[in-house]
């Protein structure tokens, strides 16, 4: 299922700098089109994490949503969590 409006408002969920992560398998390229925001699928290692980190990358990740609940490492007060539930109908 797309979600295209969350992603039609993730530039205003989601400052610049900011990567987003655990987006559905798929729906990752769909973004580009209506935010100009990185958007990937599912979730990066933790040491990739910490590369970003390092590098002054901000981590930003979508809420849980059907089987991908996001790991304890993405789950610190360091991570945006955009919260609008993707598990819905638009």
């Amino acid at each position: 299922m797309l979600h295209t409006a969350i992603y039609r408002q993730l530039d205003a969920l989601v400052p610049a700098r900011y990567v987003v992560f655990n987006a559905p398998s798929l729906e990752e390229n769909e973004v580009m089109f209506y935010s100009s925001r990185n958007l990937c699928a599912w979730w990066p290692t933790f040491p990739d994490v910490q590369a970003l980190r390092a590098k002054g990358v901000r981590i930003a990740a979508l809420a849980d949503h059907g089987q991908q609940v996001l790991p304890a490492y993405l789950r610190e007060p360091w991570v945006l969590i955009v919260a609008p539930p993707l598990d819905g109908k638009e």
